[in-house]
């Protein structure tokens, strides 16, 4: 796919979106009569739209994984990140959908749901689009114990 026929497909969704949005019930979308109203003889309400279809059409892509493994063939498969550094987790170019994320993280830190950042970019931007705790972006809060003195 290419990066103008992205941008086409992500314009469309937008457009389909933004009229859900605005109000445009599906039924109007989908050309159909809401309950109730009578619609003149002869006259037919919007066609569907070819957008709406296009959204349903098979299309040519490729899955694409980004895992942690041990490339020497043993069973190391994490990714360490000291203090102040990133790693990257995915890259890759063109359309695509996030389907599934794991992690699983060893930290001596009890805030390391707060001190530990997701960041991600994506539509070519030089911003990130996301930068966010990785606790608060999967809805999760530290657990501190604190224990009385006796």
């Amino acid at each position: 796919m290419q990066p103008s026929d992205a941008r086409g497909i992500l314009s469309t969704r937008r457009r389909m979106l933004g009229a859900l949005a605005g109000g445009v019930s599906a039924a109007a979308m989908l050309g159909t009569n809401s309950p109730g109203a009578a619609a003149e003889p002869g006259k037919h309400e919007s066609a569907v739209p070819e957008e709406l279809f296009a959204l349903a059409r098979l299309r040519s892509y490729k899955n694409q994984r980004s895992s942690s493994w041990d490339r020497t063939g043993g069973n190391a498969d994490s990714v360490a990140v000291d203090p102040g550094q990133t790693a990257t987790l995915l890259d890759v170019s063109g359309a695509g959908v996030v389907t599934h994320m794991w992690f699983t993280i060893n930290s001596p830190d009890p805030m390391h749901l707060k001190n530990l950042v997701l960041r991600a970019w994506w539509d070519g931007e030089s911003a990130h689009s996301i930068e966010v705790p990785i606790g608060d972006f999967f809805g999760l809060e530290p657990v501190i114990n604190f224990t009385r003195g006796a």
